[in-house]
């Protein structure tokens, strides 16, 4: 039984993985696959507008997800939306800082915002100071940046720990807006703390609808098409029991 689970499982992998090379592969051709905008997104674009209008700075920081790391893909989601909001403060004329505890984001955060405020035109506009890392102690570095530089939106999205709560505290004394996104099961109780967010699987929907990566996109649509093919036996199981089947029997025979 524990071999022919095994291959219950392979199969079901191929036809995922089937799913998400057909979608990757038809987006790189020209094919436009649709996800749809997120109200979330309109939230990003408001809270950077506020700023503008207030005067005021727009933080953002991508997790303490490492690029080798499991946690590698919230990052990569979380850049999709630093290249976002950062396009967005080059257009708005609005000050940008965007703070890192990894060593090795650096200089990636670094190539992303130059190239997007360079596409822009506004390399004059980007501070000396507007990366800054802090290595384990981002969490205080950050508290301080929101009070003293008098931020009127954080997004802290990536891959978090409990550092979240102090942070979005301290914005929220600071009236300063937060949208948090995470998906690691462990900290979903941080989420209470913010004014908006992108829970779990929503935090890549966004990175992918906003690079508009094709990989990314694929990989959204692969893992539907896999949670499609679930909940379909997944009600044939249902009806089987009722039947007084059992599918398990079936799909291990």
């Amino acid at each position: 039984m524990f071999i022919q689970g095994r291959i219950v499982v392979g199969v079901f992998t191929l036809i995922i993985s089937a799913f998400i090379l057909f979608f990757a592969y038809t987006s790189t051709r020209g094919k436009v696959w649709g996800i749809r905008k997120m109200p979330q997104i309109d939230s990003i674009d408001d809270m950077i507008g506020r700023c503008t209008e207030l005067g005021r700075s727009v933080h953002i920081s991508c997790g303490i997800g490492g690029l080798t790391s499991t946690l590698a893909p919230q990052t990569i989601a979380a850049l999709s939306i630093l290249r976002y909001v950062a396009t967005k403060t080059a257009k708005m004329k609005t000050r940008l800082i965007c703070t890192t505890s990894m060593a090795d984001h650096v200089p990636l955060l670094n190539d992303i915002i130059k190239t997007v405020y360079q596409n822009e035109n506004a390399l004059d506009q980007l501070a000396p100071d507007t990366i800054r890392y802090f290595g384990s102690a981002e969490t205080l570095g950050v508290c301080t940046i929101l009070g003293r530089e008098k931020c009127g939106a954080s997004f802290l999205v990536g891959a978090w720990t409990s550092g979240a709560v102090t942070i979005m505290e301290t914005a929220s004394v600071n009236d300063c807006i937060t949208l948090f996104g995470n998906a690691r099961t462990g900290s979903y109780y941080v989420f209470p703390f913010a004014n908006d967010t992108l829970i779990g699987e929503e935090l890549f929907t966004a990175g992918a609808y906003l690079s508009k990566d094709s990989i990314q996109i694929g990989t959204i649509l692969g893992q539907d098409g896999g949670k499609v093919i679930g909940i379909i036996v997944l009600i044939l199981g249902i009806i089987m029991r009722l039947m007084g089947g059992d599918i398990t029997q079936l799909l291990l025979r």
